[in-house]
């Protein structure tokens, strides 16, 4: 061949590249694969022709073609890095993620900056679950490039799985100060400092993901979910809603406004959503576990029957048990933390058989998963007994802490307990930094049941104590656990956890009516007195403005400060009695939520007209006050109302520190004598009531008996110390766990 042959073989190359290459970049495989066939026809073995070809067969699905292309071009060509790069991605694709690994290595070992290389090598590490390989092949990438989104994208991702949340926020960050505004990012990043209980930024982050793509659904939802948690329901509502108008099949959306629909009380719209999840995944198991708690109302409308509610509920609780024993899965223990049976301790009535079926059923659920994911280890006994305390989310409401947790704490002789708590809330609480220095331990930022469990394991916990069970889903899941050798619940939620699991309650001799153990399907421990060692706050109150309030001096002001859900309907009469004997008086409520607050309004307006009465003239909705502003309000008021069948201990003893009278009916269970035991404790049983006409009464004879309430008062001044400090429930329970735990040191106790 002549050399002006071979120039003008090299021109009809060149010519059919050229085609070629446009073809490919406009998308006509089959006509860019014909040009580049017939250049390599006239130039074989020629990288420059296979290598493109390489990338197109593989573009059309011929993946061992393309890999052999590619073979072929790295024995011709001086420049590999590229061809190396370019079949990693076809042997991912021929499902040999080793393999393609190796290819990365050496386009990377050719080229020590191809970032894109080590990209696409984290791509299948992170598909291997080599998370840590992953993040460090991102790096890479990121330290050759570092405008390189999709790594920052990537590595967030996969931080975001290891729980490193704050670093892969960090990532996403990073892609926004590139200038990125991808409506994903900002999704993830708002699911991440959801996680870590930030939801104001949360918040943020997912509007700015809409106003990106006002298409994107999931982020419609989880601002839903945010709102939620703010208790901005309504608005919670209307996110959700437009999620499932973008999506009518997005089974999470439907599920997320059926919990909000329950907390509203719109329980049969509820229970619509649940079954609108069910007909796009029938093994969905969140929305099962849910359809029992349809019948248990958050707050009633309206006086209900409450045995056919409950028969209900346990029907439902029998469906769910059946369909459990053939359809469960590695995700079905999930379940357990998204709805719980909180509600049915606001009902006045024997929960115990109706909690030990729901128990049976979170046993039945979590059982298989300890065996399969928790890995059990022999206690190593040493000369303290260690203890651990699992706190919930309590940031801006310390009531379990105060009235509980901080009581143990701070009291326990640490001569012969170890006390390691396990933070479930916000790893910078306060209470807990301030304790700090009489703690063992603290473990918190872990966001997965295995690595809770994996911690209390490490941890060679041998008691184990819930301050309360429900108040944070998790619980549930981790005292359906065997994790130590003995578990225990107390008041925090005060009522029975029908957990098999869990060993013994702490309740108190002051709370508990005779024959109580019938109550509970834990061995119940009746700890002296109130049962713990409350630690007076250091509240001190503040001058409040009464007109400020729609208030004035000359009515008498009865404070109702207990959350809404309390206030049964079939009480609602007795403040109508009132309103209806005094003629002039407020009773004070405090807001909340507002759809809860038209139902309480609904409910007290009905009741006020049987009685002649008009509601506006007798109740006032205040704002949220601060600790010393609620301090100073009670200071002016006449009488606290305790709620009926359901009683509160942290106000009634905040009520006590303001010296103000307290009434109360004394409940048939421990959840409706909190109040009593404190009047008890103060010999001042002379404000419990056995009878709600005789509530009615006693509430009366305190607004207008000035006498009479000025010696209660005074009793309550030189009574109130003995509530303070009580180390005797202290003293019985430390005897308590060292004979349990170490009968042959502590022979006597």
């Amino acid at each position: 061949m002549t050399n002006t042959d071979h120039a003008q073989i090299q021109r009809v190359v060149a010519n059919l590249m050229e085609r070629g290459l446009g073809l490919h970049h406009q998308n006509n495989l089959d006509g860019a694969r014909l040009n580049y066939e017939k250049a390599l026809q006239l130039s074989p073995n020629d990288p420059n022709i296979l290598k493109p070809l390489s990338v197109l067969k593989a573009q059309m699905g011929h993946f061992q073609e393309a890999l052999d292309l590619g073979n072929t071009a790295l024995q011709y060509a001086e420049n590999k890095a590229e061809i190396f790069n370019n079949q990693g991605l076809i042997l991912e694709q021929l499902n040999r993620p080793h393999d393609a690994i190796e290819s990365f290595n050496a386009a990377i070992q050719a080229c020590s900056s191809y970032a894109q290389a080590c990209f696409n090598r984290g791509n299948v590490l992170q598909q291997l679950n080599r998370f840590e390989e992953a993040i460090a092949s991102y790096d890479a990438a990121i330290n050759a490039n570092n405008q390189y989104s999709e790594a920052y994208f990537n590595r967030g991702n996969v931080l975001q799985q290891l729980n490193r949340f704050e670093e892969a926020i960090a990532s996403y960050d990073q892609l926004i100060r590139l200038g990125v505004y991808d409506a994903e990012t900002y999704n993830n990043r708002g699911v991440l400092q959801q996680r870590l209980m930030r939801t104001t930024e949360a918040i943020t982050s997912y509007e700015h993901a809409i106003k990106i793509d006002p298409n994107f659904s999931v982020a419609y939802s989880n601002l839903g979910n945010a709102l939620r948690e703010q208790k901005k329901l309504e608005n919670a509502l209307n996110y959700y809603n437009q999620a499932i108008n973008l999506n009518p099949r997005f089974l999470d959306a439907y599920f997320n406004r059926a919990n909000t629909l329950l907390e509203l009380s719109q329980n049969e719209d509820a229970y619509r959503d649940y079954c609108n999840s069910l007909a796009i995944n029938p093994d969905f198991s969140q929305a099962r576990w849910a359809i029992p708690l349809t019948h248990i109302p958050f707050m009633f409308k309206k006086k209900e029957n409450l045995e056919n509610l409950r028969s209900q509920f346990s029907n439902a609780l029998n469906d769910l048990e059946n369909w459990l024993d053939d359809h469960q899965n590695e995700e079905t223990f999930e379940a357990v933390k998204t709805n719980l049976p909180f509600l049915l301790a606001y009902q006045e009535l024997n929960n115990k058989e109706l909690l030990e079926k729901y128990g049976a059923v979170v046993n039945k659920v979590m059982r298989p998963w300890q065996e399969k994911n928790v890995q059990t280890r022999n206690i190593e006994i040493s000369s303290k007994i260690n203890i651990g305390i699992f706190v919930s989310n309590q940031k801006n409401n310390y009531s379990v802490w105060n009235a509980i947790t901080s009581g143990w704490i701070n009291n326990l002789d640490s001569n012969l307990f170890n006390i390691k708590i396990f933070n479930l809330g916000d790893p910078s609480d306060i209470k807990i930094e301030e304790s700090r220095y009489r703690l063992t331990a603290v473990i918190d930022n872990q966001f997965s049941l295995a690595d809770w469990t994996k911690r209390v394991l490490e941890n060679n916990i041998e008691v184990l104590i819930y301050p309360e069970i429900g108040m944070h889903p998790m619980t549930t899941q981790l005292a359906a656990l065997r994790l130590a050798p003995i578990q225990m619940a107390s008041w925090g939620h005060p009522e029975t956890t029908g957990l098999k699991t869990i060993d013994y309650y702490l309740s108190a001799e002051l709370f508990e009516p005779d024959n109580s153990e019938n109550f509970y399907t834990e061995e119940l421990i009746k700890l002296p007195n109130l049962g713990c060692a409350y630690k007076k706050l250091p509240i001190k109150p503040t001058t409040i403005d009464l007109n400020a309030l729609g208030l004035n001096e000359d009515e008498a002001i009865f404070l109702c400060p207990g959350a809404y859900f309390k206030y049964a309907p079939e009480f609602d009469w007795v403040l109508a009695k009132i309103a209806k004997r005094m003629v002039c008086c407020k009773f004070v409520f405090f807001a909340q939520q507002k759809t809860w607050t038209s139902i309480l309004v609904q409910r007290l307006s009905n009741a006020f007209s049987e009685e002649g009465l008009s509601i506006e003239d007798f109740i006032v909705f205040a704002p949220w006050l601060s600790p010393d502003q609620f301090y100073g309000l009670m200071s002016k008021a006449h009488v606290f109302l305790d709620t009926i069948g359901f009683s509160g201990f942290n106000t009634a003893i905040q009520a006590i520190d303001c010296n103000l009278p307290i009434v109360t009916r004394e409940g048939k269970f421990m959840r409706g004598r909190l109040a009593s035991g404190i009047l008890k404790r103060i010999g001042l049983q002379d404000l419990i009531v056995d009878s709600e006409e005789s509530y009615i009464d006693l509430a009366i004879k305190l607004a207008t008996n000035d006498q009479f309430r000025n010696n209660i008062q005074q009793k309550i001044r030189n009574n109130q110390k003995c509530l303070y400090d009580d180390l005797e429930p202290i003293s019985y329970l430390e005897k308590f766990l060292l004979k349990k735990c170490r009968p042959d040191a502590y022979p006597n106790t």
